[in-house]
């Protein structure tokens, strides 16, 4: 009599240890999904922001990026995109180059790609642009050019 109710307290011990390992299981998935979720609610609400042309990181409104304009404005230099690709040789506009800036950084990055670009024609139009922005070197040197220098010989 004995045996049979040591089997069943080892069998209620297991089935116990089992129901543990379990609800750990489903809590740390559980606990996984919502932190995931979260974050892809935290980053939807950062685009949704952008969109509607507020700065989530300061208040300046000055300084907001209005994502809708970026769109439209992107919208009239597609054009321009197709021709680049098309010739090889054609020539982005500022305001577009500009466009593409601040669209692809600040508002919605996978904007050309989901255009139907390719991710090497993405990099290769923000390269360009990157590249044919004027810098601030551009306009005045920071120090004056060194001589040429003379051969001792």
């Amino acid at each position: 009599m004995s045996l049979i109710k040591r089997e069943g307290f080892l069998l209620l011990l297991l089935m116990s240890l089992l129901m543990s390992l379990a609800c750990f299981v489903v809590f740390a998935t559980a606990t996984r999904d919502l932190a995931m979720k979260a974050k892809q609610h935290q980053d939807l609400s950062i685009r949704i922001s952008r969109l509607q042309g507020k700065n989530s990181d300061d208040n300046n409104e000055e300084e907001a990026v209005n994502c809708w304009d970026s769109l439209l404005e992107l919208k009239s230099c597609s054009n321009e995109i197709v021709l680049f690709f098309l010739n090889g040789e054609s020539h982005l506009g500022h305001e577009c180059c500009h466009v593409i800036y601040v669209f692809t950084r600040n508002c919605w990055p996978a904007l050309l790609t989901s255009f139907g670009f390719t991710v090497e024609e993405t990099n290769i139009i923000r390269g360009y642009c990157d590249a044919a922005a004027p810098s601030d070197h551009d306009k005045a040197p920071a120090f004056a050019p060194l001589p040429p220098a003379k051969c001792p010989i």
